[in-house]
């Protein structure tokens, strides 16, 4: 009698766990890096010129509304101040969901002839699979000054008692 219980169980969790396992592994998808990646390069790259007009136009539509020309007008004199771009190095990248979709933080360490800045991009999928910057956020490593425009993305903490 007692086999017959334990068997019965088993069975029962088994069916459990195995169906459990069907209903969740019908709702991951993968998402590729790759296309994000891809495009921080190409994003800073484009800051390698002055003035960094291309920079711009990686930007989103939206974005590109709401923050119009006060954002571009600060990419501008923010070259012109401080110099493009000659490098920038990934530090970091998560994955983050904005509107039902898979976006990326990236992070990037960013040297300028007279400034190093870290900054961090939000990309977002636009039009099927074309990339676009929603958000944009520059610190200065010499003040730890920090200014941003359009969506950011900040990693906070849970405290437990």
């Amino acid at each position: 009698m007692n086999k017959r219980k334990v068997l019965l169980l088993s069975i029962v969790i088994l069916v459990v766990v195995g169906a459990t396992a069907a209903f969740f592994l019908n709702k991951v998808n993968y998402v590729d890096p790759n296309p994000a990646m891809e495009f921080g390069t190409k994003f800073f790259d484009s800051f390698k010129s002055n003035p960094p007009i291309e920079a711009f136009s990686k930007y989103s539509p939206d974005f590109r509304t709401a923050q119009g020309q006060k954002w571009n007008t600060f990419l501008k004199q923010f070259n012109l101040k401080y110099g493009t771009v000659i490098s920038s190095e990934l530090r970091g990248m998560k994955m983050i969901p904005i509107k039902g979709q898979a976006c990326f933080a990236l992070s990037y360490n960013i040297q300028r002839p007279a400034l190093a800045t870290h900054e961090q991009i939000i990309i977002c999928p636009i039009d099927d699979m074309e990339m676009a910057a929603v958000g944009h956020e520059i610190i200065r490593l010499d003040k730890n000054q920090k200014i941003s425009a359009g969506i950011s993305f900040t990693e906070t903490g849970v405290k437990f008692p």
